[in-house]
């Protein structure tokens, strides 16, 4: 009776380490998720800048064709 009360005491601290670990993964892995959106959040802004850069040029040039 003793053995089984010592099993069940040992599922349930191993329960808990486990809710534990778990917490901490969803908390890493919500950081992880936040980080790669920024990363792709800043990437599209630099594209968009250089592709208004870009058609601003094109723009430009035709306009500078145009008058000769």
């Amino acid at each position: 009776d003793q053995k089984l009360d010592e099993v069940v005491a040992d599922v349930a601290s191993l329960k808990n380490e486990f809710s534990n670990l778990k917490n901490e993964f969803n908390i890493k892995f919500d950081l992880l998720e936040e980080k790669i959106e920024h990363n792709i959040q800043k990437a599209l802004n630099k594209n968009m800048v250089l592709l208004i850069i870009v058609m601003g040029g094109f723009l430009t040039l035709s306009k500078i064709i145009d008058k000769f």
